[in-house]
């Protein structure tokens, strides 16, 4: 090995902490590398006791002696020399934490910057297909109504197909308890209070309520604002997810704009990936059948009725034999009775159908 190249390395020498005997050894600088070996061959008296102690024995020193007084009787490897050693962080194979769920990641809090990463550099998917989405900026809208020019209508398309008249009104009350007064209808602005009464009866499939009407000639410094209002109005609402402009004397064709993700494949709205989907610890991204921790709690029949010899009256269902459980053991015998479920006889004897009443009850409200 060149000079060079030892000063890109830890070049440890005469090792002998606690059963080794006087390893020498060079650690690339800047690199993975796994310390391998049965069980007893050393690792942790190494990597633990020799390497990072002596990482952390160095940092104390650059201590004051205030400092160092409260340190004092750290254990230190037994070597004849290791140089250069950085400062040094351990992760000891020992789960102090409580929670099944912390890894290595959670341990030395580096799972929330990485989830933020991987959440910035992603491509925007839909969650259901996994095809890029649509997704415009209020910048967008300008950009079209620049272009078009004239009087643009801001509107949201809504379905009213099927909507019986008390429900239709019902809608459009919350509508107008919203601020909405306006709605295009087969190409003609409505007034919202009015129109229901003059619609005929199963003619109107949809609507589009009119948010804002904007002049092409105004001054940008005055549109933006309006139409990033708008925007955030669609961001807000449960009820829509794009922006239809239209020439407000409708001569001229219409233009969507989503808002909200748009999967073109799906045809429909869809959510993103957010950095919240990624951690396996919040309900938000966590399996949904062991919700993270990797283990399905399950009951065992064999420990439930250990003994099927025994009759539900001489308690073979085990849990509620307890003093505790009292009360369920009383709930079953009961539910047995109605249900005309012996409970003199073994257990073992009973049939299957009987057996999946026990477990499982009637369905009814006062089933077990």
């Amino acid at each position: 090995m060149t000079h060079h190249d030892r000063e890109q390395s830890i070049v440890c020498r005469g090792v002998r902490t606690h059963n080794l005997k006087g390893v020498d050894l060079d650690l690339p600088l800047g690199k993975w590398t796994a310390v391998t070996g049965v069980s007893g061959s050393g690792k942790s008296s190494f990597a633990f006791d020799t390497l990072f102690s002596e990482a952390q024995r160095r940092f104390l020193e650059t201590l004051g002696t205030y400092e160092r007084q409260f340190l004092a009787g750290l254990p230190q490897g037994e070597f004849d020399s290791i140089d250069p050693v950085p400062p040094a962080i351990a992760l000891k194979q020992t789960n102090r934490a409580a929670d099944p769920r912390s890894v290595i990641g959670t341990s030395a809090d580096l799972v929330f910057p990485l989830r933020t990463l991987f959440a910035a550099l992603m491509d925007d998917t839909c969650q259901n297909c996994g095809q890029s989405i649509v997704r415009n900026s209020p910048q967008d809208g300008l950009n079209w109504l620049k272009r078009v020019g004239g009087v643009v209508a801001l509107a949201v398309p809504m379905g009213i197909s099927g909507l019986d008249a008390p429900s239709l009104k019902k809608i459009l009350a919350s509508l107008l308890i919203e601020g909405y007064t306006r709605a295009r209808v087969r190409g003609q602005i409505v007034d919202l209070e009015s129109w229901p009464s003059a619609r005929p009866d199963n003619d109107v499939a949809s609507l589009e309520i009119v948010l804002d009407v904007l002049g092409a000639s105004e001054p940008e410094a005055d549109l933006m604002p309006r139409v990033e209002a708008v925007w955030e109005q669609v961001k807000l609402s449960d009820r829509f997810s794009s922006v239809r402009f239209f020439p407000y004397d409708g001569k001229g064709p219409d233009h969507d704009l989503h808002v909200k993700p748009w999967c073109t494949s799906c045809a429909k709205a869809t959510q993103l990936v957010e950095a919240g989907d990624l951690d396996w610890q919040s309900t938000q991204g966590c399996c949904p059948q062991c919700q993270g921790i990797g283990n399905v709690p399950v009951v065992d029949p064999i420990k439930v009725v250990p003994d099927a010899t025994l009759s539900l009256k001489a308690g073979a269902i085990k849990p509620f034999a307890s003093e505790t459980y009292s009360w369920a053991q009383r709930e079953l015998l009961k539910f047995c009775k109605t249900k005309k479920i012996p409970t003199d006889e073994p257990y073992g004897t009973l049939s299957d159908q009987q057996r999946q009443l026990v477990w499982n009850g009637d369905g009814s409200k006062d089933g077990i």
